[in-house]
Parts: structure tokens; C-alpha cells; sequence
């Protein structure tokens, strides 16, 4: 008989999924109703209760999302509200409003990832309301390995394969502009999920405790998401992979759906029906395992995971040049002195991320996670060794890999130029090396084209209200191309932007945010029918005390606008 969870195992869960900056002093939590959050939000209650440590939040709120795709939604909704209140949590309630903006019309078919992206958008949106910093789910083992089988499915690495992290940031979200479905942005930087029921035993925690919970009965419905048809497919194998195995209500949902499913149709291609006949292999084969084998292979993934992380942030710490911001050089030793190929995919993937014009954490900034597209770029970075001229490449993520010629003195040269690539050379004091940039933005310009840089941003609004109101305004923040950070002074670019009127006589202009250098450093400028005035610029160092990674500053004699690398290189 399973035996639930004991305060004191919790307190360990919850200290191994603290996010680095330590817990806030609210906690979110996403709560469905069911069993998992239902447990996860009373172990979360008892450990604020208990007072059981120093660094711990004091205090829980309860986030439900009533998506209104099923007739039970809002009486679900209802069912987490009155839960909180008994375990005396504080509880907000947010409805799905489809078809206003950002939201999508409200989905019949394929729902599944439209509704969760319109789930994560509303809890982002709720943690700013009550001041969350982090947000805790309660995801858990069978949670784990759906998740595992799910992206071997879509040929991803072996440590998409490890599952879900306990802790990770939030990331700039899925969206692809500010006001988008799923963007969060830099706000998204400074948040966490954290997962502290990433194990079993849920079940049994709740009956102990007399927890009241509902269960989705669409989550054993195969034919109705992916998810779903793992689901289904797991059940019907063994803890040995040897027979099948029935839960009892995945056996009486799929009788229900056999009396009501017309004679003759066919499910949804949402569910059982995309995972295909012949699946790849490796999720084949993980199917094969069962339940139990197969969670422990996830779980010595996920520990080797950890391990690599570790091993790629010491190599970038000692093999990363100083370099533009928004940029990484690097010896090719970051490669060869680890032929790990899981370190390898790594690292690239660690760098992609980084350097990217993608949000950070989606998985178009780091090339899909392909294995496949993961291993060109290692074998394109491993060829500067054996051949004497190498070219520049792109392969997902976009970011460009140019090969340079660096110095001892840490100056480097590309070796590229308009005329093609150069010869290496057989120079002592030169060391082949490479830089990860942002890719050049696409552009359909044609010839002497007037139309701007794709690049450029136009952020005139900022200074368009009344001198009243702009004095009153507190800094704004504005990301820009997803890389840099501009914190804008509003009272003081007024008035720097008045004088430029005055001495011009002109009150025409308007204030761009522009790329400068091929590394596409963001410039601020004023910009009239007769010209232009740089308010402020970032400029770099080669060379900083260390000589490891780059220097940036900003030039910005009116002290309007810092400027700062909106991405981080940590494994997180």
C-alpha cells in the first residue's frame, strides 16, 4: 500500500526545487481541482503552516483557469474555489475569454495546444496581479514520462527525453510580439515554475488527508489530445511491458465513447490518430518499458542532465572570450576537449539560446532541440580544425557561427571577408576560434529601396503625451529584438528631446531604437526631417580584467536610457 507524503519528504521535494535567487514570499499555484494540485496546494499550506525553515514563502494563492471547453468547466472552477477556502488559501478565479484578444475563437478540434497556451497566458497574467514571482505545478510521475514519451515523439535530445525540470524560468513565453498570445517577456526573465511533485504517492496523500478532488474524465479520453493517446497506450502495458493493463476509468470512458461515437466515424487526428501506426522508434521502445522501468530511465536522465549542465557552464566559463554583447567566442577546445555528444548538444543548445533573436526558452531559440539539427551544428564547429578555409553558417535558432582568427592578447579577426572566406594561416599567436551572433534580419528590400531596417523600432509614443504627464511618469523598460533590455528615463529623454526642438526650431521627429555594427547593438535616436541626434548608444570592450567574457557600456552623456543583455547563459 502506498504510503503519502510525510512533511519532512516534502520539505526535501520543495528545497530541491528552489528557484537560485530563493523563494519569494507568495507562492502561486496552478490549481486544476484534481488530485495533483489538489495535493501539491495542502502540502504547500501545512509547509507555510508549519513554519518549517528560514528563506520560505509565507503565503499561497490558488490560480484556476475555467477554459469553458466542457460543461463541467465552470462547476471545476467552482469546486477549486471552495477547496481553497476550506484549506484557507487565498483564490482567484480567471476565465478564458475566446475570441477577444489576444485569444484565439475557442477551439472544437485539436484544442489541446491552444488551450494550454491560453492557460499559461491567463496564470502569467494572474501572477502579476497578485505579485507572484514563482508559480508551483503539480506535475508528477505519470505527468513525467508522458511528457518524456511525448518528446521522443518529436525526435528531440536525450534530455528533453530526462522531462520536465523541477525548477526553471519562465522565459519570454511563446508569443512573438508584446500584447501576443503567450508573451511575457522581460517579465517572463525574473519568474519560475518550480515542479515539487515530480514523484508518486499522490493519490495516497490525498485519502489520508481527506482531500476533496474532481477528475477530468477527457483526460482518458485517447482521441482527444496526444497526451491523451500516450495515456491510453501506457495503460495498456504492464510495469513489466509484458500485458496489457486496464485502469478502471480509462476502461469505462472508452465504453462511453464506443456507445456515443457514430457508427462508422473516425476520432480526431488530435489524439491516438496522430501518434500513427508505426511511431518512431525510440518512442516505440520506451512505450515497451512500462510505467515503472520506464520512469527510472527518466529519472537517471534527469540526474545525468544536472550533470551536464554543470559540465557545459565550467567549460563556457573557461573557453568563453570576451566578445560583443549579445555574442559568444569561443575555442573550438569548448568542443574538443569534451567528446561527449550529449555535452556537445549542450553546449550549442546553452549558446543558441543565449544569442538568438527568438524568446529565450522557446524552442524556436534553440533550433527545435532537434537531435538532428543539434549534431550539423557540432559537426560544422568540429570541421574548423581540419580545414583550411571555412565559411560562416546558419542552421536554426537564428544565429550566425562565423569562424575568427583570435589573439593572445584576446583581440580577434574574422576570417571571412568580402571576398570569401580566408586561409587559417599557420600563425603560433593565432588560435582558430568562433562567434555566435545574431543572424542578419531577413529583409525584402529591393535596390534603393526607402523602407527601414526591419530592425528598427519606433518608440515615438514614449515622448507624445504632454510635458505634465511625461514629468510624472516612472522609467519605462523596453525590450528590444528580444536581446537587450532599455530602461528609459521618460522625464529626463523629454527633456533632452526639448532642447534638440529648441535648437533646431523644428518640432517635428521621432524617437527610433536602431541596429548598429554587425553584431546589431541597439542605438537610441532622434530623428527629424533634417537630420538626426544619437542619444545613446552601447559600445564594447575587447578586453575586460579577466579576459573572459565581453564589456559593455553605454554611451549616453544625457544619462537617458541604460542598455543591458536581456539574456542569460545559464543552464535555467
Amino acid at each position: 500500500m502506498p504510503q503519502p507524503i510525510s512533511k519532512f519528504e516534502f520539505r526535501l521535494l520543495f528545497a530541491k526545487c528552489a528557484p537560485p535567487q530563493g523563494w519569494s514570499e507568495k507562492l502561486a499555484v496552478a490549481n486544476s481541482g484534481g488530485p495533483d494540485s489538489t495535493c501539491l496546494l495542502f502540502l504547500l499550506k501545512r509547509l507555510v503552516e508549519d513554519k518549517a525553515g528560514t528563506g520560505l514563502p509565507t503565503s499561497v494563492v490558488s490560480l484556476t483557469i475555467d477554459h469553458g471547453l466542457q460543461e463541467s468547466s465552470s462547476a471545476m472552477a467552482d469546486h477549486c474555489s471552495r477547496t481553497s477556502a476550506s484549506l484557507g488559501v487565498e483564490h482567484v478565479t480567471r476565465k478564458i475569454s475566446w475570441s477577444q484578444p489576444p485569444f484565439p475563437s475557442k477551439p472544437i478540434r485539436s484544442f489541446e495546444k491552444t488551450a494550454r497556451d491560453a492557460r499559461y497566458h491567463l496564470l502569467f497574467d494572474a501572477m502579476t496581479e497578485v505579485e507572484c514571482k514563482t508559480i508551483a505545478f503539480g506535475h508528477h510521475a505519470d505527468d513525467q514520462i508522458e511528457t518524456a514519451l511525448l518528446r521522443m515523439a518529436k525526435g528531440t535530445t536525450e534530455f528533453g527525453a530526462a522531462g520536465m525540470r523541477p525548477c526553471r524560468r519562465w522565459g519570454m513565453g511563446f508569443g512573438d510580439r508584446e500584447g501576443s498570445l503567450g508573451w511575457a517577456g522581460i517579465k517572463g526573465m525574473r519568474r519560475w515554475i518550480v515542479r515539487p511533485l515530480l514523484t508518486s504517492r499522490i493519490l495516497a496523500t490525498c485519502e489520508e488527508n481527506d482531500l476533496d478532488y474532481v477528475t477530468d474524465q477527457t483526460n482518458f479520453q485517447p482521441e482527444t489530445t496526444i497526451r491523451n493517446a500516450i495515456r491510453h497506450r501506457l495503460s495498456q502495458t504492464s510495469e513489466q511491458g509484458d500485458f496489457p493493463v486496464r485502469p478502471k476509468e480509462a476502461e469505462a470512458t472508452e465504453r462511453s465513447n464506443e456507445r456515443t461515437r457514430p457508427t462508422g466515424s473516425c476520432p480526431p487526428t488530435e489524439g491516438s490518430a496522430e501518434l500513427g501506426s508505426q511511431p518512431p522508434a525510440r518512442f516505440s521502445i520506451g512505450i515497451s518499458l512500462g510505467s515503472a522501468r520506464l520512469y527510472q530511465a527518466v529519472q537517471r536522465l534527469s540526474i545525468r542532465r544536472e550533470q551536464v549542465d554543470d559540465i557545459v557552464t565550467r567549460s563556457l566559463k573557461r573557453c568563453r572570450h570576451a566578445s560583443p554583447p549579445s555574442t559568444v567566442l569561443f575555442t573550438t577546445s569548448l568542443l574538443h576537449s569534451n567528446t561527449d555528444e550529449a555535452v556537445q548538444r549542450a553546449m550549442v543548445l546553452r549558446i543558441l539560446r543565449h544569442v538568438s533573436f527568438h524568446p529565450w526558452g522557446s524552442v524556436e531559440a534553440e533550433a527545435h532541440r532537434r537531435t538532428e539539427s543539434l549534431d550539423r551544428i557540432v559537426g560544422k564547429l568540429s570541421s574548423l580544425i581540419t580545414s583550411n578555409e571555412v565559411k560562416p553558417f546558419a542552421a536554426g535558432g537564428g544565429v550566425l557561427w562565423t569562424p575568427v582568427s583570435l589573439r593572445k592578447d584576446g583581440r580577434f579577426k574574422l576570417l571571412v571577408s568580402k571576398g570569401g572566406p580566408t586561409a587559417l594561416g599557420l600563425d603560433k599567436d593565432l588560435h582558430t576560434a568562433w562567434i555566435a551572433s545574431r543572424q542578419p534580419p531577413f529583409s525584402k528590400r529591393i535596390g534603393a529601396s526607402t523602407q527601414r531596417d526591419p530592425l528598427c523600432l519606433d518608440v515615438s509614443h514614449l515622448v507624445s503625451e504632454d510635458s505634465a504627464a511625461i514629468a510624472s511618469q516612472a522609467d519605462r523598460e523596453l525590450l528590444w529584438d528580444c536581446r537587450f533590455l532599455l530602461r528609459i528615463s521618460i522625464g529626463n529623454l523629454a527633456g533632452v528631446i526639448n532642447r534638440i526642438q529648441a535648437v533646431r526650431g523644428t518640432q517635428d521627429g521621432e524617437l527610433l531604437v536602431e541596429p548598429e555594427t554587425r553584431w546589431y547593438l541597439p542605438c537610441l535616436v532622434w530623428r527629424w526631417s533634417g537630420g538626426s541626434t544619437v542619444l545613446a548608444r552601447t559600445s564594447w570592450s575587447s578586453l575586460d580584467k579577466h579576459g573572459q567574457k565581453s564589456s559593455a557600456e553605454v554611451v549616453d552623456p544625457a544619462n537617458v536610457v541604460s542598455i543591458q543583455e536581456a539574456r542569460v547563459l545559464d543552464a535555467l
